[in-house]
């Protein structure tokens, strides 16, 4: 080694190289002005001879997802579907199993949601929703149930879904506050394992539960998929923008997008429009055909029985 300066000038630039070598940012030192140093020359050579890639930085690690996707795969819900409540019954009913079964392969109904529950107007509907699943399994339609669960007790609403097991998939009808304060741990934990789980509902979700804002309801739900009681009535004429933001539990515009699941299935949509023709002031189904265009064919009708009645079935058809 020539003198001291030298020394001190290779171990600096053996600190440095060893920083470069890592990958790491290190500032040119000032013993190295303009790289004309005898150390950095050397080093030039070196490289030359002996390239080395540096290793990439690694990034910062992606916040976690503000839309996780369903957890739910091939729900009845996400495809086009109908729903019944009093069309099977024995005194005063619009059809059987069969004919049922004849109207959904005929127009294209891809699934089928039957009411259970002691406010369902069939009284049969036990018996009725087994023979409809056994009838819709055998040619390739999945019957579900939809039901309101909100105003009773636990043990009512478990015992009245166990009764008419199996089904492929459940939606709860949840439109106010819960007389059970647990409803969506007690359904998911008791049915989670066996089927697909939704809630189907109006605005009044949000006040489903004791909590203190719409986004601690939306955490308590985050197991279920959201289908929307999208209904055009007279006082509350639905528009483009209110399908997607009808619920605003499930909306990004008024809820920063913050826990909210996605639905793969339905085209990543928020939520699956239900529509409800002729009843309660909403107009005929094919004025609903122009609101459903985005969702299609990812969209229900409630209920088949108004469509058997005012013949709309080839308007449910073009949907």
């Amino acid at each position: 080694m020539r003198d001291k300066k030298q020394l001190a000038e290779l171990h600096n630039f053996s600190v440095w190289l060893h920083w470069r070598w890592e990958g790491k940012t290190r500032p040119k030192p000032a013993w190295l002005p303009g790289g004309k140093g005898w150390a950095w020359q050397v080093y030039n050579e070196f490289e030359k001879k002996h390239p080395h890639t540096r290793p990439p930085v690694p990034g910062p690690k992606p916040p976690p997802a503000n839309n996780p996707p369903s957890e739910w795969k091939n729900a009845p819900w996400c495809k086009k579907h109908v729903h019944i409540s009093h069309g099977l019954r024995s005194i005063d009913g619009v059809w059987t199993i069969d004919q049922l079964i004849s109207r959904c392969l005929q127009y294209g109904a891809k699934a089928i949601f039957a009411q259970f529950g002691d406010d369902c107007p069939d009284p049969e509907w036990v018996g009725h929703t087994k023979q409809l699943y056994q009838a819709g399994k055998a040619v390739g339609i999945p019957v579900g149930v939809w039901g309101r669960c909100d105003y009773r007790p636990w043990p009512d609403v478990q015992a009245a879904i166990r009764s008419v097991m199996p089904v492929d998939g459940l939606l709860a009808d949840v439109e106010q506050r819960c007389e059970d304060q647990q409803l969506p741990e007690h359904l998911y934990d008791e049915f989670g394992d066996e089927m697909p789980l939704g809630v189907i509902a109006t605005g009044g979700i949000d006040e489903s539960l004791d909590e203190s804002d719409v986004h601690a309801v939306a955490d308590r739900w985050r197991h279920f998929d959201f289908v929307g009681q999208d209904y055009y009535k007279a006082d509350l004429p639905l528009t483009p923008d209110t399908g997607e933001n009808f619920v605003y539990w499930r909306s990004t515009a008024k809820n920063d997008g913050r826990g909210f699941r996605h639905l793969p299935d339905a085209n990543n949509r928020w939520h699956v429009p239900v529509v409800m023709p002729n009843a309660e002031t909403c107009p005929p189904l094919a004025f609903h055909i122009p609101l459903l265009k985005d969702y299609t064919p990812h969209c229900g009708v409630w209920d088949a029985e108004l469509i058997e009645a005012n013949g709309e079935w080839p308007v449910f058809a073009s949907i």
